[in-house]
């Protein structure tokens, strides 16, 4: 159950179920946003996984933006917690060759 209790005393926030979303990035691979959807400033969370550093070069960061973007660096075993709008990721380049990234995200 992913530590429910401690999560509902961290947010003040009572969970019944947690919905997540895994994804695993590569060379080629990149997220997008439509400007057409009404996003709205919500809480959520993302935590990524690499075998290797990860380096800027690479690409890959997540980006939350609205009017004036945030910008997060892929970094491993990182948890991030967001309150923010829309959201992508930055094209996985060349440069990472074989490497690749997970990241698991979801609302709080």
């Amino acid at each position: 159950r992913l530590g429910l209790e401690r999560r509902s005393r961290i947010f003040d926030k009572r969970f019944s179920e947690i919905n997540l979303s895994l994804k695993k990035f590569e060379h080629r691979d990149y997220t997008l946003i439509h400007d057409k959807n009404d996003y709205k400033k919500e809480k959520s969370f993302f935590f990524i996984l690499t075998e290797d550093e990860w380096k800027k070069e690479y690409g890959g960061y997540i980006v939350y933006s609205k009017d004036k973007p945030t910008i997060f660096p892929i970094v491993n075993n990182c948890l991030n917690l967001v309150i923010g709008e829309k959201n992508f990721v930055k094209y996985v380049n060349c440069l990472s060759e074989k490497r690749s990234f997970v990241m698991v995200d979801g609302p709080i």
